[in-house]
């Protein structure tokens, strides 16, 4: 199988002719090869870089493969773990794949057989560094996401104190000074004005009221659904009808309520 890039391999065997041989083998390939003789001596190596293939031998003094495939993963859990023997035996093979190895191969090795092997793992790396990747940005999306949904909240928080602080108190101060013009407005050649007074302050009350129950219905979900146009004309149609008013809201239909970058679809 035809590689796009070169592999980084790393190869462990206690028996230094069986070494040299495969990571001659593989450096005629254009991998990326290093060497070691000893289970600690990789751990070390797997200390300073990172390995898209683990190749070791079996039987090795102090720590064998299968010890040290465990260490391996949990330095580096996708890589990938190769097991070579001169001693393979049935249930040492279980063992080894049991153990998260990809593959096992006995001494002498079959080149040919060794090279679509390494050929075959180093292209199962990919797929799996490729579906990671694809999980972090998963990850990293919802996690945006997550972020827009806090601005947008507290967008949609800052209109309803818009709503109520301006116009709703502005309404109500209307009301109330309204109010105070009713008492010095009581004799007969004022009697009509007075009672347009009261008209004014029934139908600021009125709208006052009309107001506080339009934030309600624009709550948060409602602006979303229909946007800040829409709404501001439903608004100005409910409020026209309490006072007789034409009232015309002018604007571009494309207007959000957000920008467009805080906006979530």
């Amino acid at each position: 199988m035809q590689i796009t890039s070169p592999g980084t391999i790393l190869i462990v065997d206690d028996e230094i002719e069986s070494l040299n041989g495969m990571c001659d083998f593989l450096l005629e390939l254009g991998y990326r090869v290093t060497g070691c003789v000893s289970g600690g001596e990789a751990l070390d190596a797997l200390e300073l870089q990172q390995y898209d293939l683990l190749i070791t031998d079996l039987m090795m003094p102090g720590m064998d493969g299968i010890a040290l495939m465990k260490k391996a993963k949990e330095r580096e859990p996708l890589i990938i773990c190769l097991v070579v023997t001169g001693h393979a035996t049935i249930q040492t093979a279980v063992d080894a794949m049991k153990e998260g190895a990809f593959d096992f191969i006995t001494k002498p090795l079959d080149w040919k057989i060794f090279r679509v092997i390494i050929s075959r793992g180093l292209e199962i790396r990919r797929l799996m560094q490729s579906q990671e990747r694809m999980r972090i940005s998963r990850d990293q999306a919802r996690a945006y996401a997550r972020r827009l949904a806090e601005v947008q909240e507290r967008e949609r928080q800052r209109i309803a104190r818009e709503f109520h602080d301006g116009i709703g108190q502005n309404l109500v101060g209307l009301g109330m000074l309204l109010n105070a013009l009713r008492d010095p407005l009581t004799d007969k050649e004022t009697g009509r004005i007075d009672e347009r007074l009261i008209d004014a302050i029934e139908t600021a009350t009125d709208m006052t009221a009309t107001l506080r129950d339009t934030i309600y219905d624009f709550r948060p979900s409602v602006l979303d659904d229909f946007g800040l146009l829409p709404a501001m004309r439903s608004l100005a149609e409910k409020i026209a009808k309490h006072t007789e008013l034409s009232i015309s809201v002018q604007g571009e239909d494309g207007m959000q309520r957000l920008p467009d970058f805080e906006e979530i679809s």
